[in-house]
């Protein structure tokens, strides 16, 4: 329950109370083995973490819920994690991660058949291939650092998934 909990005050953007909420559903999750329920709270802790700016954190949650939802075959929600990965890459400058890692989302999607994702990730690509050189840490030019200016379009699209699996996760956990 933590974890929905977790979930819906990201979404109003208490990302405190989400924060609190969704490490104390992990360790929960940890100590009942429930894999399924702890790689959908990384997932949102790395969702909490890239709109509160903390992007080296958001990169480490997203990648250990990879880690995860891989292992436990759950493809669409890996390419949901590998395409709000691409932000807190991009966000840091490190543009040939942000698209090794919207490739890697733009062919899941494909194989998929989610054809909406994958244009969009599409348009990620595009926009990072335009990018100059940048420092590892700086912005491109015109992008703020403030959370709902970078990557609202691919978390809104990502979210229509996941409540539902944080929901699910967190019955189980409670």
């Amino acid at each position: 329950m933590r974890s929905t909990v977790g979930w819906h005050a990201a979404q109003l953007g208490d990302y405190d109370t989400a924060h609190h909420h969704c490490t104390q559903a992990l360790a929960l999750q940890r100590r009942h083995h429930d894999r399924d329920g702890e790689a959908h709270t990384l997932d949102s802790l790395g969702y909490i973490d890239h709109h509160t700016g903390n992007h080296h954190q958001a990169i480490r949650h997203y990648r250990q819920a990879l880690t995860l939802l891989r292992s436990l075959g759950h493809t669409t929600e890996t390419a949901n994690t590998l395409d709000v990965l691409g932000h807190p890459h991009a966000a840091l400058g490190h543009h040939a991660q942000a698209r090794a890692v919207w490739q890697e989302a733009l062919e899941l999607y494909r194989d998929q058949g989610r054809d909406t994702d994958a244009e969009r990730v599409r348009r990620h690509l595009d926009d990072t291939r335009r990018q100059p050189f940048q420092r590892p840490g700086t912005l491109p030019a015109g992008l703020s650092s403030k959370p709902d200016e970078l990557g609202g379009q691919a978390v809104q699209s990502r979210r229509r998934v996941t409540p539902t699996s944080c929901r699910r996760a967190a019955v189980r956990a409670a």
